[in-house]
């Protein structure tokens, strides 16, 4: 278990009891041009409506309950207006999802990138500068979890609107 989940289902490291914003790799790049909306204690209702709004749940809080989690907890929802502004729905372009503990959301920003992010010939993503983005960060803070592909029985496929459960068995619909 690693901060890392390239292997299709891995679970990854958080920390207990941690608020986390979890976050398409893509979008995150949006918070970075409006950061300066992060400095007020309303940046979440400010985010959403400035840097998305075409989108109803550009993002999810989702606090941890275990040091561990699984990707079975992410299920597929098909749109519903009762679920916008839901804290643990989130919409996805790219099936890379960033788990980030919410106090470091404003720094890590600063330093963060897409595109080189995702600049590999050889992996799914460019693990130098993911090691070098998350070294400051202690265990468990910062994690990213790939998409499992369309060719899997995983509810997180890639592009989509997704729910959160702290248990993957129990599901709303």
């Amino acid at each position: 278990m690693m901060e890392t989940s390239l292997n299709f289902g891995e679970a990854v490291k958080l920390i207990a009891k941690e608020t986390y914003i979890v976050i398409d790799a893509l979008y995150l790049n949006e918070i970075k041009e409006h950061r300066s909306l992060l400095v007020s204690d309303s940046w979440k209702d400010n985010v959403r409506t400035i840097a998305f709004p075409y989108v109803d749940n550009p993002f999810a809080i989702y606090k941890s309950a275990r040091e561990q989690f699984v990707i079975a907890q992410i299920k597929e929802v098909k749109f519903d207006p009762e679920l916008a502004y839901d804290p643990s729905v989130f919409s996805s372009d790219t099936g890379i999802i960033l788990f980030l503990a919410e106090k470091h959301l404003s720094e890590f920003v600063q330093n963060y990138d897409y595109e080189t992010l995702t600049d590999s010939l050889i992996d799914l993503l460019n693990l130098n500068y993911w090691k070098n983005l998350i070294v400051n960060y202690p265990a468990g803070e910062v994690a990213i979890v790939f998409s499992q592909g369309i060719e899997t029985s995983s509810d997180l496929r890639g592009s989509g609107i997704y729910q959160i459960y702290d248990n993957p068995q129990n599901r709303n619909h």
